[in-house]
């Protein structure tokens, strides 16, 4: 029997397009419609790629290089953005391959995104929101998440866009996004246009911003008419409320456009659960970061200013346990990528700790560095959004609200995609 190309497997998956990658050491995820490899999303039944935008917190070029390769392209057209470069890049034999390294000015500033762009042959292209980095272990070790978007259309000519100066610095959020051709109704296109543009407050050099504008020149003259979710980033600087350039603004930005979730059912409240790989300092109790912003952010659309309360929400974040990782398939080498200090979340946050737990799946023995967060009804059978994401828990990834003047700032790139109105 032929194997089943990825083209196959995106139409199966349809409408949400949402995907998990492969494991190497668990032989069921294999087979598993919705589960693939790096190397899959250069299959021909997508297209025929002409050249890749990618973006990661850390990148290992000969691994990333070798996939291309066993792919029949050998000599792959990609652009890198990251923050650490575990291997070198032969340049001589990969001339078309360009690194460009972010800076940072401080050990809580992170470039964490894992985006991809593909452009094919015909100037058509897809999106890939994922959760894993650029190297062997996290794709093939780690359980990872990923949204592939269906394959958008090069833009007829009288629709294009006239690409700005790239040494035209403007504010991350004073794009006029009315009408712009080939939007989606959630507004993908712009945010992610935004996003795009937010780099050129970090990079500096003519010729890696004249890169840059060349993939903003693709993104703009492509129709994503077609994607049906939400684009939601956080970027370098200050953001106003209800707005991307944040996770807390963003995904308020998207329930207060796209969703209308009940408080409760029958006095029942609808609950939070959080999924991720890190949980960072989120504060002395649930009345502080995680009240004030994070919980205010999640039910934005029907939570009163100032009354969001450990009374009226139920909430549960699930982390991996010690248990978890000694039982994992890479034993306790398997906790690598959880970050977890005891005094940092303190102790209070434990009561709301559940374990990992995938076995429907095939999955718990393999430690997530797959990020989610979603809103589930009383009865379990109904989910308002589910965001699929590179940030973890914690004002580090998700922002901080400057109450004076109520702005959110970020300290950190990351990206995500958020569906509404699931059905269990």
């Amino acid at each position: 029997m032929a194997a089943i190309t990825t083209l196959e497997k995106f139409e199966k998956t349809k409408p949400y397009n949402l995907f998990f990658n492969i494991i190497e050491k668990i032989p069921e995820t294999v087979n598993q419609v919705n589960a693939i490899r790096f190397k899959d999303l250069l299959c021909p039944s997508l297209g025929v790629v002409k050249c890749s935008f990618l973006t990661a917190y850390v990148v290992d070029v000969e691994w990333l290089t070798s996939q291309y390769e066993q792919m029949g392209l050998s000599f792959p057209q990609i652009t890198i953005l990251t923050q650490k470069i575990r291997s070198q890049l032969n340049e001589a034999r990969y001339p078309d391959v360009k690194l460009l390294q972010i800076p940072t000015t401080t050990e809580f500033h992170k470039h964490h995104s894992k985006l991809g762009i593909f452009v094919y042959d015909d100037e058509s292209l897809r999106v890939v929101v994922s959760t894993a980095n650029l190297n062997r272990k996290e794709w093939n070790k780690s359980n990872q998440g990923l949204w592939i978007s269906p394959r958008l259309p090069k833009l007829p000519m009288n629709n294009k866009f006239e690409t700005e100066n790239p040494l035209k610095r403007p504010k991350i959020h004073d794009e006029n996004n009315a009408n712009i051709p080939g939007e989606s109704v959630t507004g993908f296109k712009s945010d992610l246009l935004q996003y795009l543009k937010s780099y050129r407050t970090s990079i500096i050099e003519p010729a890696a911003l004249e890169e840059l504008t060349s993939w903003i020149k693709y993104v703009e003259n492509a129709d994503f008419s077609e994607v049906r979710v939400a684009f939601i980033y956080s970027a370098l600087g200050q953001h106003e409320r209800y707005s991307n350039g944040t996770h807390l603004g963003g995904m308020e930005k998207m329930l207060s456009q796209h969703c209308n979730i009940p408080s409760s059912e029958n006095g029942v409240p609808w609950e939070i659960i959080t999924q991720t790989s890190s949980v960072g300092a989120i504060g002395t109790g649930l009345s502080g970061w995680m009240e004030s912003c994070f919980l205010r952010s999640m039910t934005s659309q029907n939570e009163p200013e100032g009354q969001t309360s450990r009374g009226s929400l139920n909430i549960k974040c699930i982390f991996p346990s010690e248990r978890n990782v000694e039982h994992g398939i890479c034993g306790r080498n398997g906790a690598g990528g959880l970050f977890y200090v005891e005094n940092n979340p303190p102790m209070w946050f434990k009561q709301y700790l559940f374990h990992w737990k995938a076995d429907q799946k095939h999955r718990t023995r393999a430690m997530p560095h797959i990020k989610t967060y979603c809103r589930i009804s009383p009865e379990l059978d109904k989910i308002g959004y589910y965001l699929l994401t590179s940030a973890n828990l914690g004002p580090g990834a998700w922002g901080m609200r400057h109450f004076t003047i109520k702005d959110y700032n970020a300290i950190s790139y990351e990206v995500g995609c958020s569906c509404r109105n699931f059905l269990i």
